[in-house]
């Protein structure tokens, strides 16, 4: 599996790695994360936590996020 498509969309995987190194710092644990949906944003269950993550899945809409 590759990190990207072929439109420079970040991939699940990829996604997934990112969240980890986001969550971290602040404590969050990620273990069991589940994705809720991936479009131009993707959107993470952390349900040890009781949140929900939101992150872009291109470097193009970071300003939305």
């Amino acid at each position: 599996m590759t990190a990207t498509s072929s439109r420079g969309r970040f991939g699940e995987s990829r996604m997934r790695v990112t969240l980890k190194v986001l969550c971290e710092p602040v404590g969050l644990d990620t273990s069991g994360a589940r994705l809720i949906k991936m479009t131009n944003n993707a959107v993470f269950h952390l349900p040890h936590e009781g949140v929900v993550v939101r992150m872009a899945t291109t470097s193009t809409l970071f300003h939305r996020v």
